[in-house]
C-alpha cells in the first residue's frame, strides 16, 4: 500500500473530513507518526544490517547520515536580489517546503559546489530564508540545483556489533576477523589506565550519547564493522506518493487507523479518549492504559470546574 493509498483509507477512518486535515497533515502528524508508533511497539517488524568502514586509530563513528528531504533548482533570489550570501531567501516554486516535512536548523546545500547553508526560517510554503557557508565565490544563483539535507540516525535499539564485514548474505571476514563485540560502557573503562591511547583488535563497543558508536580498543588497522539494529521507518511525503513504507504489507492495513487516532487526539479531551479507544483496539490496550486513565482524570477535572462555575 503506498502514500497515495494511506492517505485514502485515513480520510475513510476520519469520516472523509478534508476540511481539517490536508494529505500533508495526513502524512506528517497521522501516518508517519504511526509508522514510529508501530515499530516502537514492534520492533522485530523492521531491522537493518549495514557495513561501515573502521579507520585505523579510530574510536567514534557517527551513525547519523544525510537524509535528503528536498531537492530543487533555484527560481529566484531575494533579500536582497542577486546571489545569495547570508541570511538571504531562496525560492523554489516547484518545492512546497512544509508539505515535505522541512523544519528550522536543517541544511540547504548548492549541488555544484558543495557550498551549505542552515536554514533559519520558513516563511512561505515555497520559500527558505538561511544563513551560514556561504560567500561571494559559492553562492547560490538562479538555477541552481540544491537539496535540503537532515543529518540523523535511523537506528533506534543496537542489536549486535560485529567486527568484519557481510556483503549481501555471505559472511566476508576483514583482516581475518569475524566474531561479535561485546557492550561495555564508558564508565568501566575508565577504570582502565590509558584506555584512551589502546590500541589493538576491537573488542567492545558502547554508545555515546544517541549517534556516536565507540570502539574500543581503537583497531590498528582498517577494518570493517557490521552493525544489525532496529530501524525507524522512513517518513512519507506528498512529494512521493507512491512510496511505501519499509515494513512488511501485512501490516500497512493497520496505519489507517493509528494514523486516524493520532490526527483525532489533537482536537480534544473527548477526541482524545476516541482516539485512545482506536489505538487500543488495533495495538492492545496494556500500552495506553495509563493515557485513558489521564484522559478520564482530565476530563472529570474539567467537569468539576464547569460544575462548580
Amino acid at each position: 500500500m503506498n502514500a497515495s493509498e494511506l492517505i485514502t483509507r485515513t480520510y475513510e477512518a476520519l469520516g472523509n473530513n478534508f476540511v481539517f486535515y490536508t494529505q500533508a497533515e495526513v502524512l506528517r502528524n497521522g501516518i508517519s507518526p504511526a509508522q514510529r508508533l508501530l515499530v516502537l511497539l514492534k520492533p522485530e517488524l523492521l531491522t537493518r544490517r549495514v557495513t561501515i568502514p573502521l579507520i585505523s586509530g579510530g574510536l567514534f563513528y557517527d551513525l547519523r547520515t544525510d537524509q535528503v528531504r528536498a531537492n530543487g533548482t533555484v527560481t529566484a533570489t531575494s533579500d536582497p536580489p542577486g546571489p545569495i550570501t547570508a541570511a538571504t531567501g531562496l525560492v523554489d516554486l516547484n518545492t512546497h517546503f512544509t508539505n515535505v516535512g522541512v523544519f528550522v536548523g536543517m541544511r540547504v546545500r548548492r549541488v555544484t559546489n558543495d557550498a551549505v547553508g542552515i536554514i533559519t526560517h520558513i516563511p512561505s510554503t515555497n520559500s527558505l530564508r538561511f544563513t551560514g557557508g556561504l560567500d561571494p565565490s559559492s553562492s547560490f544563483q538562479v538555477g541552481d540545483a540544491y537539496r535540503v539535507e537532515l543529518q540523523t540516525s535511523d537506528a533506534w535499539r543496537i542489536e549486535r556489533v560485529l567486527l568484519g564485514g557481510i556483503i549481501a548474505e555471505d559472511p566476508v571476514t576483514s583482516n581475518d576477523h569475524f566474531r561479535p563485540l561485546t557492550r561495555t560502557s564508558l564508565g568501566s573503562l575508565r577504570w582502565r589506565r590509558n584506555w584512551y591511547e589502546t590500541r589493538g583488535t576491537p573488542r567492545h563497543w558502547f554508545l555515546f550519547g544517541l549517534y556516536w558508536l565507540c570502539i574500543w580498543p581503537r583497531p590498528e588497522q582498517d577494518e570493517f564493522l557490521t552493525l544489525v539494529y532496529r530501524a525507524l521507518p522512513t517518513e512519507l511525503s506528498t512529494s512521493n506518493l507512491n512510496a511505501e513504507p519499509d515494513f512488511a504489507e501485512t501490516w500497512h492495513d493497520v496505519l489507517p487507523q493509528i494514523a486516524a487516532a493520532l490526527l483525532l487526539a489533537k482536537e480534544g479531551s473527548g477526541e482524545v479518549e476516541m482516539a485512545a479507544n482506536l489505538l487500543s483496539e488495533r495495538l492492545g490496550r496494556e500500552p495506553f492504559q495509563k493515557l485513558m486513565r489521564a484522559v478520564r482524570s482530565s476530563m472529570h477535572q474539567q467537569e468539576s470546574v464547569v460544575g462548580a462555575a
